[in-house]
């Protein structure tokens, strides 16, 4: 929300970052406000550099006698981007607020990898083995543009919002592979080039009303649209000889995807004395196109959907609340897991979107209570979620020796379990601990996808900050996740850990933060994926150790801008796990 009858002048910033493996970026901001008018740009450049490393090893269960597949593969990238965002706040009158925005990036950067493979027989005597060695580059640009229009008729009681927004990005990578024998075993000599080129538009308007009806009652209701094109083409080039030709191999293909969605939704809520109630429904249609090259026609995917919740809360005194509550919702797939066109940058591993993928719905119900002390809070909320046509990944071995990875629906999963949370603070010292149990079931259904699980899963995390001293401060946080069985794969351990002192300098204008990320050297994930054709171990150490230092500097008071609201959002994108 603006001040109003507020200048709050010039304000401006600086920010520089240095890394141990030579990454770093430099960050600076402007920002006025003097009478309706709010303006604030900053500016970015970042160098990263990236290292990681795996193994996989497989057995090849399907052939007689077994063989066994074992791989080694290191890879470093190195980019440097460019980025701009301008905002701005326009106070019509004074109940009227005119916001827009805009923002652009720009990156290139180069990446090169090897990996060996050694196949073997049975009794581990070497069958054949090649290196396959891997330089690129690439370079992207993306543009944000955003408009808001905000009308307060009464503040924080009657409120009328509209926003759109448009964004588009589009990339390309090519990459050249250059196979050659190795381990003193014959295999092809060869070279292989790979150029992907993509465009994304994604364009949403929203429209958001709330009103209070005296002291009882609050109405919310309001649209939301997107409309999201994503285009792809992978194209595949060989040659036997170096200076030799290239000749267009038929693993080229082209990815387009449109997806449409409206929505519309209301909320109701009323309190009495201590009790507060709510309910609402969001209802929706999408429709989602795609085709490729190898299968012009488009496939449609139509469908409409109910999303209706509730909630009830008793605040038993100031410091304790009971409450209960149900809602349903969606989480659409995007990105890569749609994407029929894989990238062969590992040729005996192929990661292969699904198109037909539907999106995921659940069914919610959760009870909780929460009290607040003197020493902090405690909150406890018990939980059963059952999610329709749930999004699971799959790897199968295929009769050329390649394994495949891709998603596929499965009919249900339900899940019963506990989250905790508490913050603390005692003396200089505060926090946050969490955890969360529960038994997760899964049923595939019939067919092929006649596979299911039921297995327990748990994760904590913490988080702590100590005040050594006024200007001095020192930050930990630490995350695991516990193993975890799903249908037919075995995840590992996660473990991530940070640690970080700031040191205020030159007034309350300067800091100086030292951050050290995973020390122990744990940021790393092991999978192991097993059926009657193959046994496969994948581990990918994601090399995340280094330490960072960042000297900030910020003089004058910075703009506030309005807040961006959102509405009643039962919805969110499915990511892309391990597993």
């Amino acid at each position: 929300m603006l001040r109003e009858n507020v200048d709050l002048g010039t304000s401006a910033g600086f920010t520089l970052s240095g890394g141990t493996r030579g990454d770093g970026s430099l960050g600076a901001n402007v920002g006025h406000q003097q009478g309706p008018f709010t303006v604030f740009a900053n500016y970015g450049l970042s160098r990263n550099i990236r290292e990681s490393s795996g193994i996989v090893f497989r057995e090849n269960r399907f052939l007689r006698p077994v063989t066994f597949l074992d791989q080694v593969s290191d890879s470093r990238s190195e980019g440097l981007s460019h980025s701009f965002n301008l905002n701005t706040d326009f106070r019509i009158s004074a109940r009227d607020v005119l916001s827009a925005g805009f923002f652009v990036s720009d990156r290139a950067g180069d990446d090169a990898s090897s990996v060996s493979y050694l196949q073997s027989e049975f009794d581990r005597a070497p069958i054949g083995g090649w290196n396959r060695i891997a330089s690129g580059a690439g370079e992207g640009q993306a543009f944000d543009y955003s408009l808001n229009f905000r009308r307060t008729l009464t503040p924080r009681a009657h409120e009328l919002s509209a926003d759109l927004r448009y964004r588009t990005s589009r990339s390309e990578n090519v990459n050249r592979f250059v196979e050659r024998a190795a381990f003193g075993l014959p295999a092809l000599d060869g070279t292989e080039r790979q150029i992907d080129e993509s465009v994304d538009g994604d364009l949403r308007a929203q429209i958001d009303y709330f009103r209070n009806f005296g002291e009882a009652f609050r109405l919310e209701t309001g649209y939301s649209g997107s409309f999201r094109n994503q285009d792809q083409s992978l194209g595949v080039s060989r040659r036997l000889t170096e200076g030799g030709e290239w000749t267009d191999d038929p693993r080229s293909n082209d990815y387009r995807l449109s997806e449409t969605v409206h929505a519309g939704y209301a909320v109701l809520s009323r309190r009495v004395d201590a009790i507060s109630m709510q309910a609402g429904v969001r209802a929706e249609t999408a429709t989602r196109d795609f085709s490729t090259d190898g299968a012009p026609d488009a496939s449609r995917n139509e469908y409409a959907s109910l999303f209706p919740s509730g909630l009830i809360s008793w605040d038993i005194s100031e410091d304790r609340q009971v409450k209960a509550g149900y809602s349903k919702r969606i989480q659409r797939p995007r990105g890569r897991m749609l994407n029929p066109v894989p990238s062969f940058d590992d040729p005996l591993n192929l990661f292969v979107g699904n198109p037909d993928l539907s999106p995921e719905y659940t069914h919610s119900f959760e009870v909780g209570y929460q009290q607040t002390g003197s020493l902090g809070t405690l909150q406890v909320t018990p939980y059963y979620r059952r999610t329709t046509d749930v999004a699971r990944r799959f790897q199968f071995l295929r009769d050329d020796g390649v394994t495949v990875t891709t998603f596929r629906n499965l009919a249900t999963s339900n899940a019963l379990g506990t989250d905790v949370t508490g913050t603390f603070r005692l003396g200089a010292v505060n926090g946050f601990l969490g955890f969360n149990a529960s038994q997760v079931a899964s049923d595939g259904g019939e067919g092929d996808l006649a596979v299911s699980s039921n297995a327990f899963a748990w994760s904590t995390r913490a988080n702590a900050s100590w005040s050594v001293r006024p200007g001095l401060d020192l930050q930990g946080n630490v995350f695991y996740m516990a193993p975890r069985q799903f249908e037919t794969s075995r995840m590992a351990a996660m473990t991530r850990t940070n640690l970080s002192v700031r040191q205020r300098v030159m007034g309350e204008r300067g800091n100086l933060t030292l951050r050290i990320i995973d020390p122990l050297g744990q940021m790393r994930w092991s999978v192991q994926a097993e059926d009657e054709r193959f046994y496969q171990e994948t581990l990918r150490d994601m090399g995340g150790r280094r330490a960072v230092l960042t000297f900030s500097y910020n003089v004058g008071q910075q703009p506030r801008q309005r807040a961006r609201t959102r509405g009643e959002q039962p919805e969110s994108e499915m990511e892309d796990p391990i597993f």
